[in-house]
């Protein structure tokens, strides 16, 4: 590749992109405006508690996603789908532990927690809700980490609703499931 690049001709390219329509809040300021154009998400998440051992098995999520234009599809999708599972890996099973004497980090890598599988994911159904972005430039928004944030109050959530116990803290351990269960009642 190196001789490649030296008999190749320098490369460059400049570009600039226009102001959004509108703004947000505030009017624009010396030209330039915050743009009004949030992206926004819903999730359901069906979940199965195990009153007996602590454990939260998915069932199914769904989530829709308002992003305007969706410009390829299939990595759209992929991305979606991998936030979800990496959303549900925080809420059930990832979890960081840091030294109380001095905040250093304990759990250094990969192997110091267990990973989502493919059998502790569920189903998982995705759809982007088309339109409402024909003001900004390009008629569509990125997903970023929309898709990462949802997981983890949906599941809650929907334990919540299942047993009267409402999780505040991640992940949901068995440990941590069986003594919220306990408290409100559940189990003796």
């Amino acid at each position: 590749w190196a001789a490649v690049f030296e008999l190749a001709p320098p490369l460059s390219a400049t570009g600039k992109r226009g102001r959004d329509k509108g703004g947000f809040f505030l009017p624009p300021v010396g030209g330039v405006a915050v743009g009004r154009y949030l992206s926004s998400a819903v999730q359901i998440s069906e979940v199965e508690v195990d009153t007996r051992l602590g454990r939260v098995r998915m069932i199914q999520t769904l989530a829709g996603y308002a992003i305007g234009k969706v410009y390829s599809p299939i990595l759209a999708r992929s991305q979606a789908e991998g936030g979800l599972v990496q959303g549900i890996g925080y809420s059930l099973c990832e979890e960081r532990r840091l030294d109380p004497r001095d905040g250093r980090m304990l759990t250094g890598n990969l192997e110091d927690y267990r990973l989502p599988g493919l059998a502790d994911i569920g189903e998982l159904d995705v759809h982007f809700i088309p339109g409402s972005f024909e003001d900004v430039v390009g008629e569509g928004i990125g997903l970023a980490e929309i898709v990462t944030l949802t997981p983890g109050a949906t599941i809650a959530n929907a334990i919540r609703h299942a047993t009267g116990w409402r999780p505040k803290q991640i992940p949901l351990r068995p440990d941590r499931v069986l003594a919220g269960l306990a408290a409100v009642g559940e189990v003796k």
